[in-house]
């Protein structure tokens, strides 16, 4: 598996750099990641003509996801999903979150800043049968609202 690393580019208020990771398998398949938000900007597969083809849904260009995007290939969180109110109890304690949803009220996949809108570090590890890219942070407490320090970690 052949490893591909660029600078994307970099995020205001962030320290670690934007990089686009491209892996590219003996077949042909080609899949791009960043970790700006783990998000996966691209795969693409060889078709029986021999054309690539793109399979996800995503932009070219840092820019873009910057700019706003509807979650394409993005790591959601700290919730995956809604949360009316943007409130949950949890041991008796009331949480209030950030609520993203304008009409709703309700909090979105992590809220205003979820762990789509973060640069992860990262850690490459290339064995002789794979290559994998480790992504972490560390969400802090009070982060969106969020009670409670959590470590995250993605392949």
């Amino acid at each position: 598996m052949e490893l591909k690393i660029e600078n994307w580019g970099n995020v205001d208020g962030q320290d670690t750099p934007v990089k686009l990771f491209s892996l590219i398998n003996s077949q042909g398949l080609i899949l791009k990641v960043t970790n700006f938000g783990c998000i996966v900007t691209s795969i693409e597969v060889p078709g029986r003509n021999g054309v690539r083809e793109d399979v996800v849904l995503g932009y070219d260009s840092l820019e873009k996801y910057l700019a706003g995007h509807p979650f394409f290939g993005a790591i959601a969180g700290r919730y995956a999903n809604r949360i009316e109110g943007g409130r949950y109890q949890l041991d008796g304690e009331v949480f209030q979150l950030d609520t993203n949803e304008v009409l709703t009220q309700q909090h979105l996949h992590g809220g205003l800043k979820g762990f789509d809108k973060y640069v992860w570090d990262f850690e490459v590890d290339e064995q002789p049968e794979a290559t994998y890219i480790h992504f972490s942070r560390v969400s802090t407490d009070g982060e969106s609202g969020y009670g409670g320090t959590l470590h995250v970690k993605h392949t």
